[in-house]
């Protein structure tokens, strides 16, 4: 058996030589191969075009057969729907105790953290108020000044 690198150099220069012959094919040979392409797309849209009636007919047909097939379904959709609700309900009731005690859990949590938070929300609604009744007072004590600004203007 031989090494492998014994005739990797001679597979990659083969492999070389294919992709350039190729490439070198298609470059000579391109303006035949856009001919036939060219060919190609106009043979395919006249078909279309000559036969878009039949198309569309197809169309509606798979469409109505479709409806069809579901409608023809439908009994048998409709007993699997409430079977499944009717799973999904038996689920919920047979967690309910479950449900109900993690939902208290949670309102308890929430009503516990509103409580523990009233202190900070104390602090900063009276901040607010101290800042709104500080910039007022401030305002207030520039009138004089504006007023002989508005008086000296006119």
């Amino acid at each position: 058996m031989e090494n492998v690198n014994d005739w990797l150099p001679e597979l990659l220069e083969l492999g070389k030589t294919i992709i350039t012959t190729i490439g070198k094919g298609i470059a000579e040979n391109l303006p035949q191969i856009m001919g036939v392409a060219q060919d190609i797309l106009t043979t395919v849209g006249g078909a279309i075009g000559d036969n878009i009636d039949v198309i569309l007919d197809k169309g509606i047909e798979i469409v109505l057969k479709l409806i069809q097939g579901i409608g023809n379904k439908l009994p048998d959709l409709i007993p699997k729907a409430i079977e499944i609700i009717e799973k999904i309900a038996t689920t919920l009731l047979e967690h309910l105790p479950e449900i109900v005690a993690v939902g208290i859990d949670l309102l308890q949590k929430l009503a516990l953290g509103i409580i523990q938070a009233i202190p900070d929300l104390l602090a900063t609604l009276m901040r607010v108020v101290n800042t709104v009744k500080n910039t007022f007072l401030n305002l207030v004590g520039q009138l004089p000044r504006w007023r002989f600004t508005i008086n000296h203007k006119l």
